[in-house]
């Protein structure tokens, strides 16, 4: 996971020229594929290609060359198909210039009272916003990578007595 983490990462720095590599950058990349795979129900994939890197010995690089157009590599689902980087990358270029401006707006101003109400701080957005307000504009886009969630095991249905 760590060479798809570094090309989303690569992707985002491309997209803002003001983003640097840090601890924050890492926080924002993580948080946005977190909530990615939670999204598209594709986070129980990470198990198997994590198999294939440390059980059977591929290469990060390798497993790049070998994953097809439709996200597959050596007959698994990739976690994060090629294509689903670029988008998340944007994501996380948005998101990190959103949360990085420290200005506060003002909601409101008493005149009598003299104060000063300021908004919720912009760093706490990535904490309570949904997931449509965080992938707002590629929504759409990442219902493609959507996986069918199973809520029940049905092989006891087709049991034979």
């Amino acid at each position: 996971m760590d060479a798809i983490l570094q090309r989303i990462k690569d992707y985002a720095k491309i997209l803002n020229s003001d983003i640097q590599d840090g601890n924050y950058l890492d926080f924002v990349v993580n948080s946005v594929v977190d909530r990615a795979l939670n999204y598209t129900n594709r986070s129980q994939l990470v198990d198997k290609y994590l198999y294939l890197l440390n059980r059977a010995g591929y290469t990060p690089e390798e497993i790049a060359e070998n994953t097809n157009y439709e996200g597959q590599v050596f007959g698994y689902d990739c976690p994060i198909p090629p294509q689903m980087e670029k988008i998340l990358a944007t994501v996380v270029s948005n998101l990190y210039t959103d949360i990085k401006t420290t200005e506060r707006e003002v909601t409101k101003v008493d005149d009598n009272g003299q104060s000063v109400t300021f908004g919720s701080d912009k760093a706490t957005s990535l904490a309570t916003a949904t997931d449509r307000e965080i992938f707002l504009g590629v929504t759409e886009q990442l219902d493609n990578f959507r996986m069918i969630s199973v809520i029940e095991d049905t092989t006891r249905l087709y049991k034979s007595y």
